[in-house]
C-alpha cells in the first residue's frame, strides 16, 4: 500500500495527534479518543504497512507490554458476562494500539521531543487554572454543581486523581528543564511554575500526589548520594536526605498522637442540664473524638435541631450536601471546637461555620482552600473509624480498605486464573453481599487497586504475567537510569496501588502513552 500523502504530511499529522493526545489527557476525553483515532488513521495511510508490523514483531519490549490486552482476550473465555468483558477489552485498546503505532514509528528529534514535553506542562498548567476558577466559582460546570463541597469536585475533565499523576510528571519535567537551561531567567521560570503545581497538588489535597513527589526526590536523592565522589559530600547529602524523611515522620508521628490525645474528663461528674434546661445525653464507652473532645459527652437533640433550624435551611435530620447525615456532621464539627452540642454550642457557630456543616465538613480544622493538613487529620480518623467497625461510607481511604479487603476474598476464592475479564463487577457485588458489607450500594465499587485487580480477573498466574509486562520493557531497554522513564515509573506504579488505573480511558491512554513515548520514542541524547 502507498501512502495517500507525500511523507511530509505524515509526519506532521503523526506528530499533530502525539500533541492533541498530550493536551487532551488532561483536559478532554473526547479529545483522547479523536487523537489516537488520527494517529491509528495516519499509520495506516501512510502505508507500508509489513514492514511496521515486522518492526512490531521484532520489537519484544512492545509485545510483551500490549500482550496485557491478550490476557483479558484470554479471560473471555471463562467469562460468564461476555458484554462487560467486551468493554472492559475496548478500554484497553490504547495498550495495543499505541505500542503498536509507536515502536514501529521513527524516533523524534531531541527539538520534537521537547516540543510535546512543552506542549504536556502547558495543558496541565491550564488545567490548573480551571480548576482554580471552579474552585472560586468564577467557572461553572454540571459536573461541580455549587457549592463546591468537595476539592475534588474541581478536576472537571478527569478524575482527580488520574489529574495529580499527570501533574507529578509535569513538576518533574519542569525540574528536569530548569536544571537543564542556561539563563538564569528560564530557570527562575521554570522553577516557578514547578513550585506552582506543587502548589496546586496542596490545594487539590492530593496525598497520592504528594507522595509521587516525595518518592521521585528520594530517588534522585540517593542517586546523588552514590554519585558523589569525596566520601564527606556523600555524608552531608546522605544526612539531608535522612533529615528531611524524619521530619516527615515526626509530623504525621506528630498528628497521629494528638487524634489519641484525650481531654480530661470526670465522667462521675457530668453536668446533667444545658443552660436552657434540656436533658443532656452522655455515651461514656464511646472513645470517638474530635480534637481531642469527646464527641458523644453533652449533647442534646432536642435543642441542637431547634437551634439548627434557625441558622440554617437543611433539614437537621435530613443530609450535607455531601451525603452525609448532617447532624452527624454537626456533633463533630461542634466537637471539635469544644463545644456543647446544644443551643449555645450552634448558636457560636459563625456564618463561615454553619456553610462548612452545610458542606460536609466535620471539623473546624478541615476547614479552608489549602488544607493538607486537615486532610492527614482526616485520613487518621477514616482510619480510626474503619478499624472500630464503624460506618465509613463516603470516606475514600477507608473505603478502599474494604475494596481490598474484598478483592482479596475473591482471590482467594479463584486463585490461579481468577474469574475472568468479565465477570469482575458479579463477583464484586456477590461478595458484598455475602459479607454483609456496610458499604452502601452506591459505594460498592471495584478493587482500587491495580494489582488486586489483575489478580480477581486473571489469578496470581495473570498477576505475574502483568508484572513481567510492567518490568520487562524498562529493563529490556535499559530506561531504570533514564530520568524520564523513572519518573514515569514510579508515577504509574504508586498509582497502581491506590487505584485501578487502567480499568479507566484516561487511565489507560496516561499509561499506555507515556510508556510508549520514554521507551520507543525519546532521542537518545535527551537523557540526564
Amino acid at each position: 500500500m502507498k501512502p495517500l500523502f507525500p511523507a511530509k504530511i505524515h509526519t506532521g499529522i503523526h506528530y499533530f495527534a502525539l500533541a492533541l493526545l498530550t493536551v487532551a489527557l488532561p483536559l478532554s476525553v473526547f479529545m483522547m479518543s479523536l487523537a489516537q483515532l488520527i494517529l491509528a488513521g495516519n499509520w495506516i495511510l501512510e502505508g507500508d504497512l509489513g514492514t511496521k508490523f515486522r518492526k512490531f514483531a521484532t520489537n519484544k519490549s512492545a509485545l510483551v507490554l500490549s500482550s496485557v490486552v491478550l490476557l483479558h482476550l484470554l479471560g473471555l473465555l471463562y467469562t460468564s458476562d461476555l458484554h462487560y468483558g467486551l468493554e472492559d477489552v475496548k478500554k484497553k485498546l490504547p495498550l495495543l494500539a499505541l505500542p503498536l503505532i509507536l515502536s514501529s514509528s521513527p524516533l523524534l528529534s531531541k527539538k520534537q521531543f521537547g516540543g510535546l514535553m512543552a506542549i504536556f506542562i502547558a495543558a496541565v498548567t491550564i488545567g490548573t487554572l480551571i480548576s482554580m476558577g471552579v474552585l472560586f466559582e468564577v467557572i461553572h460546570s454540571r459536573k461541580a454543581p455549587l457549592p463546591i463541597t468537595d476539592i475534588r469536585q474541581t478536576s472537571i475533565f478527569i478524575s482527580h486523581v488520574r489529574f495529580s499523576l499527570l501533574i507529578c510528571i509535569a513538576v518533574c519535567l519542569l525540574g528536569y528543564y530548569a536544571v537543564k537551561k542556561h539563563t538564569l531567567l528560564h530557570k527562575v521560570l521554570l522553577a516557578a511554575l514547578a513550585l506552582w503545581l506543587v502548589f496546586f497538588l496542596v490545594i487539590l489535597e492530593s496525598l497520592t500526589g504528594l507522595l509521587v513527589i516525595a518518592l521521585v526526590l528520594f530517588v534522585l536523592g540517593m542517586y546523588y548520594v552514590m554519585s558523589r565522589d569525596g566520601k564527606s559530600k556523600k555524608i552531608v547529602a546522605l544526612v539531608i536526605l535522612l533529615a528531611a524523611i524524619g521530619a516527615g515522620t515526626w509530623y504525621i508521628n506528630s498528628l497521629v498522637d494528638r487524634f489519641y490525645q484525650r481531654e480530661s474528663v470526670d465522667m462521675k461528674r457530668l453536668e446533667t442540664k444545658t443552660a436552657l434546661g434540656g436533658d443532656y445525653v452522655h455515651d461514656i464507652k464511646s472513645t470517638e473524638a474530635e480534637n481531642g473532645h469527646y464527641t458523644w459527652l453533652y449533647v442534646c437533640w432536642s435543642e441542637m435541631e431547634e437551634t439548627w433550624g434557625k441558622r440554617s435551611k437543611l433539614g437537621f435530620n435530613g443530609k450535607d450536601l455531601k451525603g452525609n447525615d448532617l447532624r452527624y456532621t454537626l456533633v463533630r464539627f461542634l466537637s471539635s471546637l469544644g463545644l456543647r452540642k446544644d443551643a449555645e454550642g450552634v448558636n457560636k457557630l459563625s456564618e463561615a461555620q454553619v456553610a462548612a456543616v452545610e458542606k460536609g465538613i466535620a471539623n473546624a480544622d478541615y476547614m479552608g482552600r489549602v488544607n493538607i493538613k486537615g486532610r492527614i487529620n482526616q485520613i487518621i480518623w477514616e482510619i480510626d473509624n474503619y478499624k472500630q467497625g464503624k460506618n465509613f461510607n463516603g470516606h475514600s481511604l477507608a473505603q478502599r480498605f474494604e475494596y481490598w479487603k474484598t478483592a482479596w476474598g475473591i482471590i482467594v476464592e479463584q486463585p490461579f486464573f481468577g474469574v475472568g475479564t468479565g465477570d469482575v463487577k458479579k463477583a464484586f457485588e456477590a461478595s458484598y453481599e455475602e459479607n454483609h458489607s456496610l458499604l452502601e450500594q452506591r459505594w460498592r465499587l471495584r478493587s482500587h487497586n491495580q494489582f488486586l485487580a489483575i489478580a480477581t480477573a486473571f489469578g496470581f498466574f495473570g498477576l505475574g504475567w502483568f508484572l513481567f509486562s510492567l518490568f520487562y520493557p524498562a529493563i529490556k531497554e535499559r530506561k531504570l537510569r533514564d530520568y524520564f522513564y523513572v519518573v514515569f515509573f514510579i508515577t504509574a506504579c504508586v498509582s497502581f496501588f491506590s487505584e485501578d488505573t487502567l480499568e479507566t480511558q484516561p487511565g489507560v491512554t496516561f499509561f499506555a502513552l507515556f510508556n510508549c513515548l520514554f521507551l520507543f520514542l525519546k532521542p537518545a541524547d535527551e537523557n540526564p
